[in-house]
């Protein structure tokens, strides 16, 4: 449910941002060295660096390990979704990629470059194409396409629910309500703040409507008109939070209805408890390439946590530790 990352550049925001907390890292760690090496002159014990502490502490944390990675076929994969019988639909480039177990795959071309895609209970895929949405059935055949949206719209993500169809759009700052056969119903999260091309949308295992906020890095649950029922997620370094620009980027939720969240710049994976509550780390930045951005989430009946990872160009597979 993610937008390209090579399509549209991180916005100036965002990359000022990172760069900013990049060099206050540096700066901290500069410190810390030339104060354990005053300590060690002195014949004191030395505290670990921050980014020992840092390693040290997810390490704790790791509540998953990676038991499988799966190619996409794509130079550039942009989405995921699950299929009910353990297929991967995958989107990228100009294609869609229909994938099973042993890796093998399908290529259904595109007409166009797609950012996103969701399948619905009755295996239809819902695929967005950066301002509208096209319906393919599961063997990627082409059902309809939807109006286009307006100018700017950016597309990046698909949640269905029964026959709602929640669409968020990065571009507009805003999720789309349609109903299953195109027809725009309303909008939701009027007040998003949306620095950078990612914005997520998902369905709790109640039915509520979740919606990422990812510039005041938040989560946040709608009612069915809109109102804004409850939200949870903070903004600091240590493990629970979210820092960046603009986080989390993409999550889903497993089948307990616990979180699972992706972030960029200091790339990692985790779950949280349904009260935001952190549960464990599934991945973290020693785990991705350092520019690593887009890695769209998807769970499946046995609590397995899929992460498409967009330089690897894989799908990469996690699970819970025993």
């Amino acid at each position: 449910m993610n937008y390209d990352p090579e399509e549209e550049e991180e916005s100036k925001v965002s990359r000022r941002y990172d760069s900013v907390l990049a060099g206050v890292v540096a700066v901290v760690v500069l410190a810390a060295v030339l104060i354990i090496s005053n300590m060690k002159k002195s014949g004191l014990q030395t505290p670990p660096l921050p980014t020992e502490r840092a390693a040290s502490v997810e390490n704790a944390a790791r509540g998953y390990h990676e038991t499988d990675s799966i190619p996409t076929g794509f130079a550039v994969p942009s989405g995921l979704a699950l299929g009910l019988n353990g297929q991967l639909f995958v989107v990228g480039d100009k294609a869609l990629h229909i994938i099973n177990a042993n890796g093998e795959y399908i290529e259904q071309t595109l007409d166009g470059k797609p950012t996103c895609v969701a399948l619905s209970k009755d295996n239809l895929l819902y695929v967005g194409m950066g301002d509208h949405v096209v319906v393919l059935d599961n063997c990627g055949r082409w059902q309809a396409t939807w109006d286009s949206l307006p100018e700017g719209s950016l597309l990046t993500s698909i949640a269905i629910h029964e026959n709602d169809i929640w669409v968020a759009d990065a571009g507009m700052k805003t999720v789309h309500h349609y109903d299953k056969k195109g027809n725009l119903l309303g909008e939701l999260g009027s007040k998003l703040v949306v620095p950078s091309p990612h914005l997520d949308v998902a369905v709790a295992t109640d039915g509520r409507v979740w919606i990422v906020n990812p510039g005041i890095h938040r989560l946040e649950e709608y009612g069915g008109v809109g109102n804004l029922l409850r939200s949870w997620g903070v903004f600091n370094a240590e493990l629970a939070g979210f820092t960046g620009c603009c986080n989390p980027t993409d999550f889903a939720f497993l089948p307990d209805g616990r979180f699972v969240t992706a972030e960029k710049g200091i790339a990692r994976v985790k779950t949280y408890q349904t009260d935001g509550t952190l549960d464990a780390l599934v991945a973290g930045p020693d785990d991705f390439a350092p520019s690593d951005v887009g890695l769209d989430l998807a769970t499946d009946a046995g609590g397995r946590i899929f992460v498409l990872d967009p330089l690897a160009h894989n799908v990469r597979i996690f699970s819970a530790k025993q």
